[in-house]
């Protein structure tokens, strides 16, 4: 069985259309674990360094003998 497609302009059987359906929806799948997977590790990331550089801060005020 075969129909026609007309956003490719071109006859396409079912089981195809099926599989290539399938590949794109696991490529969106795996591209949203991607996203998912490095904004935890940038938000984990930005964290920690707003840490240190308040740790920094402390520490050089310190040094310096600032005080607010």
């Amino acid at each position: 069985m075969s129909f026609y497609t007309p956003w490719k302009g071109l006859e396409m059987d079912l089981e195809r259309y099926e599989e290539l359906t399938a590949r794109r929806l696991q490529r969106k799948a795996r591209r949203q674990a991607r996203r998912a997977r490095r904004d935890k590790l940038w938000l984990a990331w930005s964290a920690e360094l707003r840490q240190l550089k308040s740790l920094w801060l402390e520490s050089y005020r310190d040094i310096i003998g600032y005080r607010k």
